[in-house]
């Protein structure tokens, strides 16, 4: 009789052991799933981080050449109106109001879209 309490308790003690054994592995499981998610996320956060310094540069190289472009447009158009003003180039007055009007518009629109672009509403 007190071989099979022996074989009884030896069988209790290696099931528990077992079990406590397919406790730990499954608890080493959830842990290197917890890591592999927190992982992922850090992956995430920075290509999040490196397209948005790339927008940065990218918003101010842009927005450097549209100042460049319109600057020079405004002095090209300034160029004209005044060798119109001192008699070296003839157009009529219906030419150099359209040129003033279109390039005053042209001005403002590239200004607007270039505000809208480097300083986006937030939704």
């Amino acid at each position: 009789m007190s071989f099979e309490k022996l074989k009884k308790s030896f069988d209790n003690i290696a099931t528990e052991s077992i079990s406590s054994s397919k406790l730990a592995d499954e608890h080493y499981r959830i842990e290197e799933l917890e890591y592999q998610s927190k992982e992922e996320d850090v992956k995430k956060k920075r290509l999040e981080n490196k397209s948005l310094e790339q927008d940065v540069f990218q918003r101010g190289c842009f927005s450097w050449i549209i100042l460049i472009s319109v600057g020079l447009w405004i002095v090209a158009v300034f160029a004209v109106l005044i060798s119109a003003g001192l008699g070296e180039l003839e157009f009529e007055t219906n030419v150099l109001i359209t040129l003033l009007t279109t390039s005053t518009i042209n001005v403002i629109a590239l200004l607007i879209i270039v505000v809208n672009y480097l300083f986006p509403k937030n939704k």
